[in-house]
């Protein structure tokens, strides 16, 4: 027979070896399962270096196959980065009617004018090119004298369409564009009296040529703008009706002197 002394030191032995043996196992656990964690934002990492060069090549491959070989094997492309970079611009305009009245291009307008300079910055060489001037800053600044002649501008996209070149994709935007202005505008320009437009709603149609290089970066953006014709329909229109207005007004003062001469008589 043991005596207590041996019993209690060999339970005690043995309660330690599992305590040891538990340690190690929960040890172990972890290890492994840390492995097996590190192993797999390792696969996850490959895999979307992958699939980002995958992405790359049909990029590229996208921009050497015509456009009409592309729709016929993918008619829902949309035109790639370019069409997106263009949609975002328009979108810009877009998301202020909720909020302000004056549109395009307002310095005063911190918010609204930081997103625009952002996205221009991120989305476009510093050498831009548009409607003859260079640099962003030179564009914003005819974007706040357009701004400056309207108490509101609003414009929305009617199409768009892509020519893919050697040097870069070309987008063309057919968009309209909704005008109130503020005060005579280009007055010298036109032989017409521009006053009566204050108010009124001009209703116009722009081309917008963005042309981008090979890293879907815009490089130029031209506009032409239908300003003129609807300035001239518009005025048309307000003077037809005003010589409908004095026409029905000369009727009605023949009529009440012709009543009068009839009750004098």
């Amino acid at each position: 027979m043991t005596s207590p002394s041996l019993a209690a030191a060999d339970k005690s032995e043995k309660r330690d070896r599992r305590r040891h043996q538990c340690r190690q196992s929960q040890k172990s656990f972890r290890l492994k399962k840390k492995n097996e964690f590190k192993a797999l934002v390792a696969n996850v990492a490959s895999l979307e270096a992958e699939v980002a060069v995958l992405r790359t090549r049909i990029h590229h491959a996208a921009q050497c196959i015509p456009l009409p070989i592309v729709l016929a094997v993918q008619p829902s492309y949309d035109g790639g980065p370019p069409v997106k970079v263009v949609r975002t611009f328009l979108a810009l305009f877009r998301s202020q009617l909720a909020y302000v009245d004056i549109q395009g291009y307002d310095s005063a307008k911190i918010r609204s004018s930081a997103r625009q300079r952002g996205f221009f910055v991120s989305a476009a060489r510093a050498h831009l090119r548009y409607n003859g001037e260079v640099g962003i800053e030179n564009m914003l600044s005819e974007w706040q004298r357009y701004s400056d002649c309207f108490a509101s501008v609003c414009m929305e996209a009617l199409r768009y369409s892509v020519i893919k070149t050697d040097d870069g994709a070309v987008v063309t935007a057919e968009t309209q564009l909704h005008l109130k202005p503020s005060f005579p505008i280009a007055r010298v320009k036109y032989s017409i009296d521009l006053y009566v437009l204050i108010g009124q709603m001009l209703v116009a149609r722009s081309t917008m040529v963005w042309g981008f290089d090979n890293e879907d970066f815009v490089i130029s953006i031209g506009c032409s703008s239908g300003l003129a014709l609807a300035v001239v329909e518009l005025v048309t229109t307000l003077d037809m009706a005003v010589a409908d207005l004095m026409h029905v007004r000369a009727k009605d003062n023949a009529a009440g002197l012709l009543t009068t001469t009839c009750n004098y008589e």
